[in-house]
């Protein structure tokens, strides 16, 4: 009640606030939180007087998606060639060798090649699928093509502590690259990145200049929880590699409505519109698609 109904909320979260979208929250009368005020998210209070909120032009975009988990040698090689060989990298395919391998996400390819459709004399997008999405290719993003967005489709993951107790807590979470199953099955292929991006690993990415990045995978908004010092996980990661915003998913959002949520997201971009400004819209379009927070709530924006 001593906020007034309109104001824009600025706040930051707390060891498990951190896992929850408190715009969701029911207030009566069939209205939610996000119905009486604006909530903004923020990793820091301090970002309010660092960067006008939702202001600034988007020109370049790099997108990934429909990555091909699975290469074969020669497909590996070809999409190598042109990429200096990794140095040596701690063996963590071992403490990450999964019991089951990851699938193609028909999805994902979708969500880019809509992106693709962006390209225009304004904005600049560059995409990259199947073999050509692997994990050098983020890795080579430096000063000389910064990303305005950066838009990571594709599967993530989060091993709880208990379940991965030998690892370091920024090891334990992270984005699967096109030739991921062969490390995350125990059989990493040599001369190459292993196609698993850690969040360790992403937050030595250069992302200075970078407005956004959108993690479209599932559950990328969840990590380790430590009071006050936030989320150790991709949280973290990107906004220690420098992107100003991080729109992520808390929950395994079906490709359907996450298909809609993007393409209102992006759309609202061209039309000029702020980050801020996009992500309200997108996430009102599909609440009228959709009532059921499972399907729009599990988008969240931190700045």
């Amino acid at each position: 009640e001593w906020i007034p109904e309109g104001d824009t909320v600025f706040y930051t979260a707390t060891g498990m606030m951190h896992q929850l979208n408190l715009d969701v929250i029911p207030i009566g009368s069939g209205r939610r939180l996000l119905d009486r005020n604006t909530f903004i998210t923020c990793s820091s209070l301090s970002v309010v007087t660092q960067t006008p909120y939702g202001a600034g032009n988007i020109h370049n975009i790099i997108a990934f998606g429909g990555m091909q988990y699975d290469l074969s040698e020669q497909e590996w090689n070809q999409a190598t060639a042109s990429f200096p060989q990794p140095g040596s990298f701690p063996g963590l395919s071992g403490s990450l060798k999964g019991s089951s391998t990851w699938t193609f996400l028909p999805g994902t390819f979708q969500e880019i090649q809509a992106i693709s459709k962006l390209e225009s004399a304004v904005v600049h997008v560059v995409a990259y699928s199947g073999a050509e999405a692997v994990e050098e290719q983020i890795k080579a993003l430096g000063p000389q093509n910064p990303p305005d967005i950066l838009h990571i489709a594709t599967h993530g993951f989060f091993i709880p502590p208990d379940h991965g107790e030998e690892l370091d807590v920024m090891d334990r979470s992270g984005l699967l690259f096109s030739g991921a199953n062969a490390a995350w099955s125990g059989k990493p292929a040599h001369g190459h990145e292993d196609g698993i991006l850690t969040s360790r690993e992403a937050a030595n990415l250069f992302l200075p200049h970078t407005r956004l990045v959108v993690l479209s995978a599932c559950e990328t908004g969840l990590g380790e929880a430590s009071g006050y010092e936030g989320v150790y996980g991709l949280q973290r990661a990107f906004k220690a590699a420098g992107a100003d915003y991080l729109l992520m998913t808390l929950w395994t959002v079906p490709d359907v409505q996450t298909a809609y949520f993007m393409q209102y997201f992006y759309q609202s971009i061209a039309d000029g519109n702020g980050i801020e400004t996009a992500f309200q819209t997108a996430r009102t379009l599909v609440r009228k698609r959709y009532t059921n927070p499972y399907y729009w709530a599990g988008f969240v924006l931190l700045h």
